[in-house]
């Protein structure tokens, strides 16, 4: 089920204005390993840059990732 984007202070909440740092409300996922990611670690992170994580993020209305 899709999460419910709500404005906040008149801000609509898009990825734009996410983006340019107009919404007031955002946090960066940090996936953060005490040493070079291996094994299940590894392939999560492989996993979650792929293009079948990013659609999936699309699809729940999150800001995909910036390189």
């Amino acid at each position: 089920m899709p999460i419910k984007l709500l404005d906040v202070e008149g801000v609509a909440a898009s990825v734009r204005n996410i983006r340019n740092g107009n919404f007031p409300i955002s946090r960066p996922l940090l996936l953060i390993t005490s040493n070079a990611p291996s094994g299940a670690a590894k392939k999560f992170i492989t996993f979650a840059l792929s293009s079948q994580a990013t659609a999936s993020i699309d699809a729940f209305d999150f800001v995909p990732y910036l390189d």
